[in-house]
């Protein structure tokens, strides 16, 4: 099989070097051989092209720049770095084995090259194809789905950094809208200077395509200017789902209770609850209220149509989250009191009135302490 590759290097002496030693190792056919990378990444998104050897230090255009702007056409195209410098591969770039290889290249090492790539390729015919709509969980921590029959399958994400991890779910967060580059480099390299922190930008842009590019279709970044923007394509997120009931604004009745269970089966956990993220603090606090709302509105619902024990179940669970919620105290010792369970009744007002006062310095409220003296009274 021959393998149609693009060299992009600004020094023309390194790319006949690079040439003739490619001639060495494997069938390849060099489609293309570049100085300047407008010229090559325009030849590259125009023909089909199965490997690009990309120097990271060309002028005009940082290298990780334009790869992840190749990815943005061509998410699959295999790049394989040239540096000079390995401190600089290693540690700005903390690439594997694919990514990178040093000058002046050697023959060993670029027939590792060659066949690591066609591993990847190999395996590519192996990972998971979707052919319906991913399902996206971000209530808790990210979570990717996608249906088989009537069942959904996880599929793992590995982040190469924490950094790529948390600049996907900030562009998640700011889905459909222009996110300012330059922002983005303050918020997540706040004590680089600006040509650092756009190279670790392009980096980390880099990494997301890669992570995701058997995904491509569905999670599709476009670089527009001085702006990204994060587009979902055929993506179902259950926050969108959550808002949409909320966004009815129902009246709780018999015919519309499945929406707001449903509701509150959809709040698996806080938005983002595991990552600590400033930026997501707005809308977790927001939908958090919006849970509790929905959920001691159906706590009610419940007991008054006897339905003690679901009653019962998601007050416990208001408590959980929500420990210093008076509301769904005096709820469970109300349904306590109903089951015949006194001793849960005793239990929880006397837990209410330690986590208020170790907490918050303060009484229970006045309703709810009139309420327990008086059913004390009748013991």
């Amino acid at each position: 099989m021959v393998v149609r590759v693009v060299l992009i290097d600004d020094e023309e002496w390194a790319l006949k070097y690079f040439e003739y030693q490619l001639k060495q190792v494997a069938n390849f056919e060099i489609v293309g051989k570049f100085t300047s990378p407008v010229e090559g990444k325009r030849v590259i998104e125009q023909l089909d092209v199965d490997l690009v050897f990309l120097d990271i230090q060309i002028p005009d255009m940082n290298g990780m720049e334009l790869a992840e702007k190749l990815l943005e056409r061509k998410p699959t195209l295999p790049i394989v770095f040239v540096t000079a410098y390995d401190e600089y591969a290693i540690q700005a770039f903390k690439l594997n084995a694919l990514d990178y290889i040093l000058k002046p290249v050697s023959k060993d090492r670029l027939l590792k090259t060659v066949e690591r790539v066609q591993e990847q390729q190999a395996e590519s015919n192996n990972r998971i194809v979707v052919k319906d709509s991913l399902h996206l969980h971000l209530f808790q921590q990210m979570r990717l789905f996608y249906k088989v029959d009537y069942d959904h399958k996880s599929i793992p994400i590995t982040w190469r950094t924490k950094k790529a991890e948390q600049l996907f779910l900030y562009l998640v967060h700011h889905r459909n809208q222009l996110v300012d580059k330059v922002f983005l480099v303050e918020l997540l390299w706040p004590s680089f200077d600006y040509d650092r922190g756009f190279q670790q930008l392009y980096t980390t842009i880099y990494y997301i395509r890669q992570t995701l590019k058997d995904f491509s279709s569905y999670f599709i970044i476009k670089s527009m200017g001085d702006d990204y923007m994060l587009e979902l394509n055929n993506v179902e997120i259950d926050v969108e789902t959550f808002d949409d009931i909320i966004n009815l604004d129902l009246t709780l009745s018999a015919l519309t209770v499945h929406e707001f269970e449903k509701a509150v089966t959809l709040y698996e956990g806080d938005y983002l609850q595991k990552y600590d993220y400033v930026w997501a603090e707005g809308e977790r606090h927001r939908r958090q209220l919006q849970w509790l709302n929905k959920a001691l509105k159906l706590t009610d619902w419940y007991r008054e149509q006897s339905n003690l024990n679901k009653a019962l179940s998601l007050s416990l669970e208001i408590c959980q989250r929500f420990p210093l919620e008076e509301k769904a105290y005096l709820q469970i010792m109300k349904i306590s009191n109903e089951l015949g369970d006194f001793i849960t009744v005793q239990r929880k007002y006397k837990k209410l009135k330690e986590i208020l006062l170790t907490e918050l310095d303060i009484q229970p409220q006045e309703d709810i302490t009139a309420w327990y003296h008086h059913w004390e009274s009748n013991l």
